[in-house]
This record gives structure tokens, C-alpha cells and sequence, in this order.
């Protein structure tokens, strides 16, 4: 009988430092010929079970048994480092960035555009787009406000910035709308009172619960099918969102990257989506 040969993930942090090593170290198992386990870290600040964001087939293991495996098996950090343990059955991986490796036959970004969401989280986006945004045009915002944000976040791209680049597109395209994902309602209710054309999911999930997270994971898609996207600077959530653009025309705008070409606001076309559970 062959042995065991096992790459087991362990995931934490944010929905972008989860999405983004589970899907390379899925390619990377395939590469290496191993069974791909994962352990999905949940507790107060990340409630969502993998299979209430998106429908993807992945054996879980406990905390119980990820801690276990930890002691017993060599961890790495890197998608390399998994190659060169070809003669070791088990390996741990563990890391916030993507496992990248020589010959690797599809980026994540890639294997993130073929996942298709939960159900109530299709819904979500397709009742939006439906009531709001199809007619014409609209500049993605995501805004972070919320107390528990990056620290680094908030100090570089601060609302102010934001209210101030709203003005300059509304100064030359006034019909432009928007699609605002923010993490504080406070703030959210403050710039929709300010700007009519602001539109935003009405959040009914606390901050990192189950449903906040899944309404986190609609404004991913309902950004990624922005004309134009704007964010804040030290920021995965705003990159998982341009991630799920195929072909953007422009790259994503943050305060701390200006556009790199001039961008006519008043010529930007509706993008079209290439989801085919959107339609």
C-alpha cells in the first residue's frame, strides 16, 4: 500500500487571507500528488463556515487535529517549499499570501473567478444589481471606518479623501453612480445622505459574524462589476475584488496609487459580467 501523501492548509485572518493561499495550495497539492486538507479557522472574529461563502469541495479538519498535525509534521510558508519536501508524506502549510511554485498551471486569481458563491449570497448580489445598478455606469467604492480596520488603513485613506474624490468624478460626470462596501454603518448612512447616488447593501450582519461576512463577500462581486474601482491603500479586500475582473480597463485607484492614465468618467461603458449565475 502507498503512503499517505497529505498538504494540509491551515487558514486565518480575513477572507483575503484565506481565499488566496486555499486556492494555490489546492493547485500546489494537484502538482505534488498530495491529498488536500484544510483547517478553516472560525471564532469571534471570523464566524463563516467555508460552505456559507462559496461552494467548493475540500475535506476540513478540526482544530483539534490541525493543532496535532502542526506538532507532529513539518510547516512551511512557501508554495517551493512544499516541492522540495517531495519525500515527506505530510506536509502543513501556513501563510496569508498565495503558495506559489515553478510550472504552476493557474494563478489563484484565476481558480477564484471559476468559484461560484452560497446561494443567499447570489441572491444578495443579483437583487442589487437588478434594482440599482444596471441601468448605466457605476464607480466601485470601499471604504474602511470601522474601529477594528487596519490601523495603517484608516491613518492613509481616511473618508475625507474619499468624499473629496467623489466631488472631482461627480464634477465632470454628475449622473455617475456608485457602489459603496463599507464596514461601519455609521459611515455608510453618512455618505449616502451626502451623495443620493451612492448605492449599498443595507447590512443586517454584525461585524465578522456569519452574515457579515457573507454580505462582505456580495460586495466583492458587486465591486468586481464596477466600471471603475476605487479603494483604500494596505487593503487585500479591495485586490480580491479587482481579482474577480478578468480584463479590467483600469487598474484599481487607492490614495496612495493615483490613475495611471487619465480616466473620462463620462465615456466609462457598464460592465458585463462574466458569472453566468449573475445573469
Amino acid at each position: 500500500m502507498s503512503e499517505r501523501r497529505v498538504l494540509l492548509t491551515s487558514l486565518y485572518g480575513g477572507v483575503g487571507n484565506r481565499i488566496k493561499p486555499l486556492l494555490s495550495s489546492r493547485e500546489l497539492a494537484i502538482a505534488t500528488d498530495r491529498e488536500h486538507l484544510v483547517y478553516w479557522k472560525r471564532d469571534h472574529r471570523f464566524q463563516a463556515k467555508l460552505s456559507q461563502l462559496w461552494n467548493f469541495d475540500v475535506r476540513l479538519v478540526s482544530f483539534v487535529q490541525n493543532a496535532y498535525a502542526l506538532k507532529k509534521h513539518p510547516t512551511v510558508t512557501t508554495g517551493q517549499a512544499v516541492t522540495e519536501l517531495n519525500d515527506v508524506s505530510w506536509v502543513n502549510a501556513r501563510h496569508h499570501d498565495p503558495f506559489e511554485f515553478a510550472e504552476q498551471p493557474r494563478t489563484w486569481e484565476e481558480s477564484f473567478r471559476e468559484l461560484v458563491p452560497h446561494e443567499s449570497i447570489q441572491v444578495s448580489i443579483r437583487t442589487l444589481l437588478s434594482n440599482s445598478l444596471l441601468s448605466g455606469p457605476y464607480v466601485g467604492l470601499m471604504v474602511r471606518a470601522h474601529n477594528q480596520a487596519h490601523p495603517h488603513t484608516k491613518s492613509t485613506s481616511p473618508v475625507s479623501w474619499f468624499v473629496a474624490r467623489i466631488n472631482q468624478i461627480l464634477e465632470v460626470s454628475p449622473d455617475m453612480s456608485f457602489y459603496l462596501s463599507c464596514d461601519d454603518p455609521g459611515t455608510q448612512a453618512e455618505l449616502q445622505s451626502q451623495f443620493p447616488s451612492i448605492v449599498a447593501m443595507k447590512k443586517v450582519g454584525r461585524y465578522n459574524s456569519t452574515a457579515g461576512v457573507q454580505e462582505a463577500v456580495a460586495d466583492l462581486y458587486l465591486l468586481a462589476q464596477s466600471s471603475y474601482l476605487i479603494g483604500p491603500a494596505w487593503s487585500t479586500f479591495v485586490h480580491m475584488a479587482d481579482a474577480l475582473r478578468p480584463a479590467p480597463m483600469y487598474r484599481v485607484e487607492t490614495p496612495l496609487d493615483p490613475p495611471d492614465v487619465p480616466v473620462d468618467f463620462r465615456s466609462l461603458a457598464p460592465s458585463s459580467s462574466q458569472y453566468s449565475w449573475i445573469r
